[in-house]
């Protein structure tokens, strides 16, 4: 622990601030920095367990964050916690391979019958740079058609290369490609989630140059008239290369990601975050033709093949069969969402829409008042306890007792925004609706 968390009154404001100093952007995740939430935020934290975790003042909060959405079983779960440990007891690196590797491709695969090779990385933005290194060797072509969020990478921050505002809708506005080599303008172009015609022009604009479709599978809403099955089949028409990233989605919006929903079988699906519970850890799945036609491609990295993100994956897996996880998690939040909308519309001037999925609830205010009544959501709630923003990433750890004090301090907060408003504490502050984090279409 660091000598930060054994001394009293930390000023988290001065550390951050030290941090930034030494630190690029002061973490390397930006939407860990402390500016994205409020001048009080906690920033930093000395330990967390189950859905719980402490500041350097020895505050305990409920996260309602989880890791950014990287953890769904609970901070320090123990089956994950004892698989890792095993794994450092019996060392996690070697010049030989580690076996466990061989393990977890033969469960991959089970789970993806449709599927005949998987490779191993460690972060999600590796990951899918890999996915399209592969996707564009089987391909032939270097035109890639995107929707969503996909990582930091060259292939995707291309598409705001003459363009500063493509991504506007599918990240975070206003992004400059800084480093991106204007070379790659072109090769990369998005399109709205849901919308055919927006696909379809995405596509015509690439022409003969497009041979990659990446997408996630859902994000903050539902696929409508068969907009994946449609995807699908053009795709296969056309020879394109279909990579579904279910980073975000995988475990949390199904078993083993949101595609079993539909009955709908990409060529290339990549996971990362909940499938190791916080631990660095992800995996392309492909079909044989795909996978085989990028061997001859420069595709190695050393840390691939560290021990600890396998261990801990297949202990995820397990337990999330042994105690249906999915299906817990995401029933608790429908009966969540559907509490907070009730709760939300009685406030009218917060102007709240309480959106997402079940497993991951959205607050966006809508209202003249955003900005500022973002903020007090976000003070007061951790003033009750509760460390929130803009997504209620939930947790196997949350129980009952934990959600239904979020949802009193949720009432409590509102009520406090509304009366703000209303007495003009709260001005109008002319901004546009505030969203969490990343903007996206999926």
């Amino acid at each position: 622990m660091p000598a930060y968390a054994n001394t009293l009154a930390v000023d988290n404001k001065k550390l951050w601030q030290s941090a930034k100093s030494v630190i690029a952007g002061g973490t390397g995740l930006l939407s860990k920095r402390s500016e994205q939430f409020n001048a009080e935020w906690p920033t930093f934290f000395s330990k967390s367990s189950g859905c719980e975790v402490w500041d350097l003042n020895g505050r305990k909060y409920i996260d309602c964050a989880g890791g950014i959405g990287a953890v769904l079983l609970g901070y320090g779960d123990e089956d994950v916690s004892k698989a890792v440990t095993r794994r450092l007891t019996l060392g996690t690196y070697s010049s030989l391979v580690n076996p466990q590797e061989l393990e977890l491709a033969e469960k991959l695969l089970q789970l993806h019958p449709w599927a005949g090779k998987v490779r191993y990385a460690r972060t999600g933005g590796e990951a899918m740079s890999v996915a399209v290194r592969i996707a564009r060797a089987a391909s032939g072509k270097s035109g890639v058609a995107f929707c969503g969020y996909h990582g930091w990478h060259d292939w995707y921050l291309a598409a705001n290369l003459g363009e500063t505002n493509a991504l506007d809708g599918h990240l975070l506005p206003g992004l400059q490609p800084k480093g991106v080599p204007r070379e790659l303008t072109g090769t990369a172009v998005p399109f709205r989630y849901n919308d055919w015609q927006s696909f379809e022009a995405a596509v015509n604009k690439l022409g003969d140059n497009c041979g990659v479709v990446v997408m996630e599978p859902m994000r903050s809403q539902f696929p409508e008239n068969d907009f994946l099955q449609k995807i699908r089949s053009f795709c296969s028409g056309k020879n394109i290369v279909m990579v579904v990233d279910e980073i975000t989605s995988g475990l949390r919006y199904g078993y083993p990601g949101a595609l079993t929903r539909y009955n709908v079988v990409p060529d290339i699906v990549i996971y990362a975050k909940a499938m190791s519970n916080g631990i660095p850890f992800a995996t392309v799945i492909g079909n044989d033709d795909v996978m085989t036609a990028a061997d001859e491609s420069f595709i190695s990295s050393s840390y691939w093949t560290d021990g600890i993100g396998t261990a801990a994956a297949l202990a995820v897996l397990e337990k999330m069969e042994s105690e249906n996880v999915f299906n817990a998690v995401w029933s608790k939040g429908v009966a969540l969402q559907e509490l907070l909308r009730e709760i939300a519309m009685k406030y009218v001037s917060c102007g709240l829409v309480v959106g997402g999925m079940p497993a991951s609830p959205t607050f966006t205010f809508t209202s003249s008042h955003a900005a500022a009544a973002r903020k007090l959501f976000i003070t007061r709630m951790q003033e009750e306890g509760f460390l929130v923003a803009g997504i209620f990433y939930l947790m196997h750890a949350h129980k009952e007792q934990h959600l239904h004090r979020f949802a009193e301090a949720f009432e409590q907060t509102l009520q406090l925004i509304e009366r703000s408003i209303e007495s003009g504490i709260i001005e109008t502050d002319n901004s546009k609706a505030f969203q969490h984090g990343f903007t996206r279409l999926a």
